[in-house]
């Protein structure tokens, strides 16, 4: 920030300020209110419309495309897949994976535009959904062999 004084800029300053005072105060237009009140109504409505019901045409034809395209080739990307998988037949050859690698590339690409599609607050639960039946899943695995190798060990001891 510049702080030393400029003459000039003051006289501006004043200038500017002496005549925006000069001008008569304005009034909104009585429609305005009315306009604006529309308009928040109109938002409040769409924002109680569930995710689904909000979307915008582009997102519906984009979803369809992607639709589209995978049901028409998927079939030969799971053949495309499947030959780079093989690799008695292609041993050595770098071409194949490098197809793979593009082909996973795609897919994943797909699945992130997806992914942008779906509201965060669906996506966030999902994976908190996920990680927490994971984490009672392993606490609930790891209770059972305990006590299955603790009782074993005293049914071996009283024997």
């Amino acid at each position: 920030m510049n702080t030393t004084p400029n003459p000039d800029r003051d006289k501006l300053d004043r200038l500017l300020d002496e005549t925006l005072k000069d001008f008569p105060e304005m009034q909104a237009p009585e429609s305005l209110l009315g306009n604006v009140m529309a308009r928040v109504a109109e938002e409040e409505e769409k924002q109680q419309l569930s995710w689904f019901a909000r979307l915008q045409w582009p997102v519906v034809a984009v979803s369809a495309i992607f639709i589209f395209f995978a049901t028409y080739f998927g079939d030969d990307a799971v053949r495309a897949i499947m030959t780079s998988l093989n690799t008695e037949q292609y041993a050595g050859d770098i071409q194949n994976v490098n197809v793979f690698i593009q082909l996973i590339g795609t897919v994943l690409s797909a699945a992130a535009k997806v992914v942008n599609l779906v509201p965060s607050v669906i996506l966030y639960s999902v994976i908190f959904l996920v990680i927490g039946i994971s984490s009672f899943s392993c606490a609930g695995l790891n209770t059972v062999h305990f006590r299955l190798t603790r009782n074993s060990n005293l049914l071996s001891n009283h024997l």
